[in-house]
C-alpha cells in the first residue's frame, strides 16, 4: 500500500545553533540561498557514499552522523528559501524552487534522476509546501529523504509575519541506529486554536524496515515550546500498523481532540486485520484517550481486551470483577482465546459478543450502546447469557 503523504514536514538544526522560539528568517540572500543548497549536495553525496548495509536494518554510527548533519543542512536551506519568499508564495512553485536549488524532487513520488545507486542512504530528496488549513498565516514544509528500506521525512512550520516569516516549529525523528527510527510516510496536523489561542501539532508515521507488511507507528502530539526545535511533547504513543490493505492512514486534529485510523492486527485469525481508531482529548497538556476507539461492536471488544486497563476502564461499566477478566483475556489472547463466534442482541437492548476458546468454553462479553457506539463492556462470562438469543449478526449461525 502507498500511503499518502498530506501536510507535513521537515529538518533541524542542533538545539545550541537554532533561533528562539517565532524568530525571523535570515534577511533574503540569494547568495546565501544558492551556498545552503550547495551545502544539501554535499551532505547528500557524503551520506551517500557509504556503501548498503545489510537488511538487518541496522543504521552505522557514521550513518547516522550523515544523516543527521544533512538534516541540519536542509534546515539551513529550507531558512535561506523562506527569507526570500513571498508573503503569498504559491505552494507548488515554492516547492519546485527548493528542489531546483536543493538537489531534491519536486515531491516523494517523482522519478528521481539521481545517480545515487538505490538503496542506499540519501538515494532520494524531495520537497512539498502546503498551507496550514487551520492557520492560513502558515506553511508547512516537507522534506523526505531516502535511506535504506525506506524514507525520512521531517516537518518545519513557518508563520507569516510583517517583517517576514518566522520558522514556528521543527518536528524530526531523533538520531537512529536501525532505520526503523525514521519516519516513513510522515502525516501531522496543526489543531485551530482554542479559547486561549493555544494549538498543537500531531504527528505519524510508520516505521521502516526491510521485510513484512507490519510496522511500528509512532505519534506524537506537540506543543510550541522555549524555540522553534524544543516544542512541549505532550503524548506519544505507538502501535503497529498492516501496510498490506488499500485503506489509508488517516490523522485529522480538532482544537481538542486528535484522531489516527489505520489497519492493524484483529485477535481473530480469520479476520487477521481491522480497523483501528485512536482518538485522544486534549485539556491544556493533559491527553486521554476516549471513544471513539473501534468502528463496530465486534472491533470495541477487541480493543477493550487489547488496550491497556487504564484505558479500558473508562469504556467499563461497574461490575469490579472486569479488572480481573480484562487481565485473563489478555493472557489468553495469544494462548487459548480464539476468534470471534457470535453477535446476539440481548433482551433489554445490550449484545453479547461470543469469542471462542480454543480449548475449553469460550468467553462471552455484554456491551451497551449503539450500533457506532460509544460503548461500555459491562459483564464478561464463561458462558451465555439466558436473554441474548437475537440473530447472529455475524453470520455464523451452526448448520
Amino acid at each position: 500500500m502507498k500511503l499518502r503523504l498530506t501536510l507535513l514536514a521537515i529538518a533541524g538544526l542542533a538545539a545550541s545553533s537554532a533561533p528562539g522560539a517565532g524568530a525571523p528568517v535570515t534577511a533574503c540572500s540569494k547568495s546565501v540561498a544558492v551556498s545552503a543548497g550547495r551545502a544539501v549536495r554535499s551532505a547528500r553525496a557524503e551520506l551517500a557514499a557509504i556503501p548498503a548495509e545489510a537488511d538487518d536494518g541496522s543504521v552505522t554510527p557514521a550513518a547516522s552522523r550523515l544523516i543527521e548533519a544533512l538534516k541540519d543542512r536542509l534546515r539551513d536551506f529550507v531558512r535561506a528559501e523562506m527569507a526570500c519568499a513571498p508573503s503569498s508564495p504559491e505552494p507548488v512553485a515554492l516547492a519546485a524552487a527548493m528542489a531546483a536549488e536543493g538537489d531534491g524532487l519536486v515531491h516523494a513520488g517523482s522519478d528521481d534522476s539521481s545517480p545515487v545507486p538505490p538503496g542506499r542512504h540519501g538515494d532520494r530528496l524531495a520537497y512539498e509546501v502546503f498551507r496550514v488549513d487551520s492557520h492560513p498565516e502558515m506553511l508547512a514544509v516537507v522534506a523526505t529523504l531516502g535511506i535504506r528500506c525506506g524514507s525520512d521525512s521531517m516537518l518545519i512550520l513557518y508563520r507569516r509575519t510583517p517583517s517576514g516569516w518566522r520558522e514556528t516549529m521543527v518536528r524530526r525523528s531523533e538520531p537512529y541506529r536501525e532505520v526503523k527510527g525514521g519516519w516513513q510516510d510522515l502525516r501531522f496536523a496543526v489543531s485551530p486554536a482554542d479559547g486561549q489561542g493555544r494549538w498543537f501539532v500531531a504527528t505519524v508515521s510508520t516505521t521502516p524496515w526491510c521485510t513484512s507488511a507490519w510496522q511500528g507507528m509512532p505519534y506524537e502530539l506537540a506543543r510550541p515550546g522555549p524555540s522553534a526545535d524544543r516544542p512541549r511533547i505532550v503524548f506519544r504513543g505507538k502501535n503497529s500498523v498492516y501496510l498490506g490493505n488499500e485503506s489509508d492512514l488517516s490523522l485529522r486534529a480538532g482544537r481538542d481532540s486528535v484522531e489516527i485510523r489505520h489497519d492493524g492486527a484483529s485477535l481473530d485469525p480469520d479476520i487477521l486485520v481491522r480497523r483501528h481508531v485512536r482518538r485522544y482529548a486534549l485539556s491544556g497538556d493533559s491527553v486521554r484517550r476516549v471513544q471513539p476507539v473501534a468502528e463496530n461492536i465486534r472491533d470495541f471488544a477487541d480493543e477493550w481486551i487489547d488496550s491497556p486497563w487504564s484505558e479500558a476502564r473508562d469504556w467499563s461499566g461497574s461490575d469490579p470483577a472486569l479488572g480481573g477478566h480484562h487481565i485473563a483475556l489478555q493472557s489468553a489472547r495469544w494462548k487459548t482465546l480464539g476468534g470471534f463466534a457470535s453477535i446476539r442482541a440481548c433482551d433489554g437492548g445490550a449484545t453479547q459478543v461470543e469469542i471462542e476458546g480454543r480449548a475449553g468454553p469460550g468467553w462471552f462479553l455484554i456491551v451497551r450502546g449503539g450500533a457506532k457506539g460509544p460503548w461500555t463492556l459491562e459483564r464478561v462470562a464463561r458462558r451465555a447469557a439466558a436473554g441474548c438469543t437475537g440473530f447472529d449478526s455475524l453470520g455464523r449461525e451452526p448448520a
